[in-house]
């Protein structure tokens, strides 16, 4: 929005002229957007309606920004897992505490360690969140579900 009452008396006169008001009409309404208190009397302004042509008083344009260009962004391998829902697994020969061969626990990976052969997975004890616990296991022990 422009502010009437800081902008230029010729800019406010030449836009008046593009409205088409005459110079008595402007005078009025220039003594209206300056608030009744114009700081030139009226026949200043009517000799600087009189030199200026007319021109619609317009916003300021704002510079266009470039948009940057959209470089593909490379996901840092310790979370480019996190989220996925996993099945915890006894492999033969393996053991998770309380966990015996074939029996199985679900959660979500919160990350990948030692270049994949770990993960840190969130497990949710029967859904209550009061019980949510982490643990790492080894790669061969966690199947994707997703």
């Amino acid at each position: 929005m422009i502010n009437r009452l800081t902008v230029n008396a010729a800019d406010l006169a030449a836009d008046y002229k593009a409205r088409g008001m005459g110079k008595y009409r402007a005078w009025d309404q220039f003594v209206i957007d300056r608030a009744l208190r114009p700081e030139i009397d009226a026949r200043s302004f009517y000799g600087v309606y009189e030199s200026v042509s007319a021109d619609p008083l317009r916003e300021k344009q704002t510079a266009t920004v470039q948009a940057k260009p959209v470089v593909p962004r490379v996901p840092d391998p310790e979370f480019a897992d996190y989220g996925r829902t996993v099945e915890i697994w006894n492999v033969p020969g393996s053991r998770i505490c309380g966990l015996r061969d074939g029996e199985t626990l679900s959660g979500t990976v919160q990350r990948t360690l030692n270049d994949g052969s770990l993960y840190e997975v969130r497990i949710v004890p029967g859904g209550d969140e009061s019980r949510a616990t982490t643990f790492r296991y080894r790669a061969e022990n966690v199947r994707f579900l997703d």
